[in-house]
């Protein structure tokens, strides 16, 4: 279904700038009393423009073929790879297509190619059968063609499964030959070239090597879990095993200059391995393992001492306001972190606040001095916010870390985030649906509408059949009667060609794909999901 709201988008202040006072806007939540406000601006005849949160891409990207090749491998030595391809067409509206941005092409059995874009119409993908993937009975696997996805750069989905994705697909599925796999790999030996050392003048390295084998299938992601122990500080490691051919593996691991004790422990909790990329046969061997073939599960290392996390002395945001209906922008933030012992190793915006582009940790940069007292910078791209109240916001939080692993965050206090709304100016309107009769829907939007064309309407049954119809009976929030197109709309009939068949279920669209005609006075158009009545 289309994403109309293509992001949100906060401003924000540092601790010495007073809150902003903030201007509460309507619920998603809001008591059904809410639908029956008066009206909140004057009419308007001429059309206003779409508000800048709102990408005029509306069209849904239709997916016109899929196809892969090979349609059968044979997997009993080596892995094979299916090479996939999907044709896209995205036709925007009522703005410019903003084209394909990413997809997915799903079989069954959770194997799955990742689609990227060749060119405006085109989206291709591979994925890789491990050798002998698929435990079973037989020697033959059949895997489906199960779901294709494809989301344009505004946000728009598509997605074809059963009946409509049989339509496009040039083949049905993937016929796997292997041999059948039911036990996973064996883990015979694990080797470390010392558990004791000296790092006090520089990070050292220990490389370990183990023999793992599996009569079947491939072996797949070897690694070894070490962490570190003691009440300060934390050290987590996951050390990767890589082939040196045969059932040879090997791995490096960087052990710390610095650490919470003079005499570091840290444990060597386990060596895991899977012989398949879906993980169905998995083996892990632990201390009593790591034990016989180490003699201990213990490393002693002699560090330099560091018992003090870093200190975080001050953070600037800018701009130092912004107003979240403008569209989206960019806060720079700035941070001085001080740490007289270890070096800053890490500093990062971390944690997921409502107005960030993304959840994921927005790394540092070091602008000026050094790691030991030095002012960190990160820009954190933010994103519209509309159809919500900033008394929901979750102030983000800093993270530093040092070389020791020693960590302190600094939480945005309340007083640090500055919203500023325009009132309902960021909201996009509800509505409901009701049957009047075998032939008429009634609308009820919850602000007031322009522009309620008859392409801005769509009536379908719940196979996706199109019921052709028309806006009538427009009117504003005491009934007077107002044109559809001038507005201010807060109800509306939408009037079938044909009768319908009593108790049939409907759904009515306001805006379907490709159109945004209707839309508040201050240019947002109604959120994006169908309303459902029942014929009477």
């Amino acid at each position: 279904m289309p994403r109309l709201v293509r992001s949100i988008a906060v401003g924000l202040v540092t601790a010495l700038v007073p809150m902003v006072p903030l201007v509460s806007v309507a619920s998603a939540g809001a008591d059904p009393a809410w639908l029956d406000a008066g009206p909140t601006s004057p009419s308007r005849a001429a059309v206003p423009p779409l508000h800048p949160c709102i990408d005029p891409d509306h069209g849904d990207p239709a997916i016109t073929r899929v196809s892969f090749r090979p349609t059968s491998i044979d997997i009993r030595r080596r892995p094979a790879t299916v090479h996939v391809r999907v044709k896209v067409a995205d036709t925007g509206g009522p703005g410019r297509a903003s084209g394909p941005a990413r997809g997915e092409v799903s079989f069954t059995r959770g194997v799955a190619a990742r689609l990227h874009v060749v060119d405006r119409s085109t989206m291709a993908g591979t994925v890789t059968i491990g050798r002998n993937e698929f435990p079973g009975r037989t020697d033959v696997t059949r895997l489906l063609l199960d779901e294709v996805t494809v989301v344009d750069q505004a946000g728009n989905t598509t997605d074809l499964v059963d009946d409509d994705l049989a339509a496009v697909a040039a083949s049905t599925g993937i016929d796997v030959v292997g041999v059948p796999d039911r036990e996973p790999p064996v883990i015979s030996r694990l080797r470390a070239t010392r558990t004791r050392l000296d790092a006090r003048r520089g990070d050292r390295r220990i490389v370990l090597t183990a023999r793992i084998h599996d009569a079947v299938g491939d072996v797949v992601r070897p690694q070894v879990s070490i962490y570190s122990l003691g009440r300060r500080g934390s050290y987590n490691a996951q050390i990767e095993l890589r082939s040196l051919g045969g059932d040879r593996f090997r791995g490096v691991w960087r052990v710390p200059r610095w650490a919470p004790h003079a005499l570091q422990r840290y444990r060597i909790d386990s060596i895991s391995v899977s012989d398949s990329t879906a993980g169905t046969r998995f083996r892990v061997r632990r201390a009593p393992f790591i034990q016989r073939q180490l003699g201990t599960d213990i490393v002693r290392v002699r560090s330099r001492v560091d018992t003090t996390p870093p200190r975080v002395r001050d953070v600037r945001l800018s701009p130092s306001a912004i107003d979240l209906t403008d569209g989206p922008r960019t806060v720079v933030a700035r941070i001085r972190v001080i740490d007289r012992q270890s070096p800053v190793r890490a500093v990062s915006f971390d944690k997921y606040a409502f107005w960030a582009a993304s959840p994921l940790p927005q790394r540092s940069r070091l602008v000026s001095g050094d790691r030991h007292d030095g002012v960190w910078e990160v820009r954190v791209p933010t994103r519209c916010s509309i159809n919500r109240t900033p008394y929901a916001a979750e102030p983000g939080v800093w993270f530093v870390a040092d070389g020791a692993s020693l960590h302190r965050t600094y939480r945005l206090r309340n007083h640090d985030v500055s919203v500023v709304l325009s009132g309902e100016s960021a909201v996009q309107p509800r509505y409901r649906a009701s049957a009047v009769d075998t032939s008429s829907i009634r609308v009820r939007f919850g602000a007031a509408v322009l522009n309620l064309t008859d392409a801005a309407g769509e009536l379908t049954r719940p196979d996706g059949t199109v019921i052709p119809g028309s806006w009538t009976a427009c009117a504003d929030a005491v009934g007077a009667s107002v044109s559809c197109l001038d507005g201010p709309v807060r109800t509306a009939v939408y009037t079938a060609d044909d009768p319908l068949a009593s108790g049939a279920r409907v759904s009515l669209t306001v805006n379907p794909s490709g159109v945004l005609d209707a839309r508040t006075p201050y240019g947002m158009p109604p959120v994006d999901y169908p309303a459902v009545a029942v014929i009477p």
